[in-house]
């Protein structure tokens, strides 16, 4: 299978690489973090904050629309349902387990829309974590547990659903 071929897959199936210093409103994407159906999620620094501070690096996800729907109408869908999760994601910004969502913006040129996150530096998807840690104690992974249970209860108590919940969206990281 040629190279291009392959690019031609992953593009039909919504990922595409990154084009250049892709821009989102004020932010610059830097690096991938992880690829899913339909986004990927990058760190990226801002143009207008000093990128050395917590201020002026955040994760963005960008939503990418399969290569066969480029129809406007489908476009529109995409940002209307990005959107739509902000807003939710927004709504819950004073529940300290939730990754805080900070903007909503497009590319200029693609019309992508993405959502800014708070980074939340030296993170991993719980899934992975525990596999790198197979020897953690029952007790830290029924904290963990018991954590995520607690935030849903919150969630859910503002109405706000997350139906694709499993562990490699949950993002974990050690205490200091």
């Amino acid at each position: 299978t040629s190279p291009k071929r392959i690019v031609q897959a992953l593009a039909k199936i919504g990922l595409r690489g990154r084009r250049g210093n892709e821009q989102f409103g004020s932010w610059e994407i830097q690096s991938l973090l992880e690829s899913g159906p339909g986004y990927q999620e990058y760190v990226a620094a801002s143009t207008t904050l000093p990128r050395n501070t917590d201020a002026g690096q955040a994760r963005v996800r960008v939503y990418r629309r399969p290569s066969h729907q480029d129809a406007p109408a489908d476009q529109q869908r995409l940002r209307q349902l990005a959107q739509r999760e902000y807003q939710q994601l927004y709504s819950l910004r004073d529940c300290s387990r939730v990754l805080q969502a900070r903007d909503f913006c497009e590319n200029d040129k693609s019309h992508d829309p993405a959502i800014v996150f708070e980074l939340f530096a030296g993170s991993s998807r719980f899934d992975a974590y525990l596999r790198g840690n197979p020897s953690l104690s029952f007790d830290l992974r029924l904290a963990v547990i018991t954590q995520v249970a607690e935030t849903l209860h919150a969630c859910h108590n503002r109405g706000v659903l997350h139906p694709r919940l499993h562990p490699g969206a949950v993002l974990v990281r050690e205490a200091a």
